[in-house]
């Protein structure tokens, strides 16, 4: 294990033993945004130049209102000069989460926007099919011609158009006149 899903690990640990997993989700959530969109921000919190305790006392007073575990870790994560990692503190525990509440991400690639009811009836199949709570995306992808394609828990199913004429035109090739 990685010491940025160690990290990870320990903080959604720590949320789930006090009960607060979705609070610490959303904190860590904001915070991931914020950095996302303010990349500077994150340089200037790793930057060995700048004083820790200068870097501290403005992380305190920037994220005043976030959860106080989450605030540690951040000033920890700072302390140590890992800031840049947070990304992926974040993405570890999201992934324990879903993992722990039976949640899985489903990439479900057509070739126009789904509607409300196709989508919901896909999740309802896959639901059925896997036993846990699934969360599903839609991709637009013009080029797969009708059909559609699901990837989830490593697996990819395939049932686009494309893929169907491409399997047609490999037989006609290998039919001898």
């Amino acid at each position: 294990m990685t010491q940025k899903s160690e990290y990870g690990k320990a903080i959604f640990d720590l949320a789930k033993e006090l009960n607060r997993v979705e609070i610490i989700e959303r904190d860590l959530e904001f915070l991931d945004t914020v950095l996302s969109e303010n990349p500077d921000y994150k340089m200037l919190l790793d930057t060995p130049s700048i004083p820790t305790e200068e870097k501290l006392k403005l992380i305190s007073e920037a994220f005043s209102d976030i959860d106080e575990y989450v605030l540690n870790l951040f000033k920890i994560i700072c302390e140590r000069k890992l800031v840049h990692t947070f990304p992926e503190i974040y993405k570890t525990f999201v992934e324990l989460k879903e993992e722990a509440y039976g949640i899985i991400r489903v990439e479900c690639e057509s070739c126009i926007e789904l509607s409300k009811k196709q989508t919901e009836r896909i999740i309802k199949k896959l639901e059925s099919a896997t036993g846990k709570t699934v969360i599903l995306k839609n991709i637009v992808s013009p080029e797969i011609l009708g059909g559609i394609k699901l990837r989830y828990m490593g697996k990819q199913l395939d049932g686009s158009l494309a893929t169907r004429l491409g399997k047609i035109e490999e037989a006609l090739k290998n039919v001898i006149m």
